[in-house]
């Protein structure tokens, strides 16, 4: 690995990803503790999703 592509990879945003819990019916997203969707009733499921970093901006 030469230099530039150490220094590409130091300058890479992190991977994150969040824990969303979203009705599988009506796909609104819900709080953690609710067992089931509060506007139709449907079924909720636990979903990741990556996570934007503000500082990052349009730039990257």
């Amino acid at each position: 690995m030469g230099t530039l592509e150490k220094l590409g990879r130091w300058f890479e945003p992190p991977v994150v990803e969040r824990a969303v819990y979203r009705c599988l019916e009506c796909e609104s997203e819900l709080g953690r503790n609710e067992p089931s969707c509060s506007e139709c009733g449907g079924e909720v499921t636990e979903a990741t999703e990556p996570v934007e970093y503000i500082y990052w901006g349009p730039y990257h």
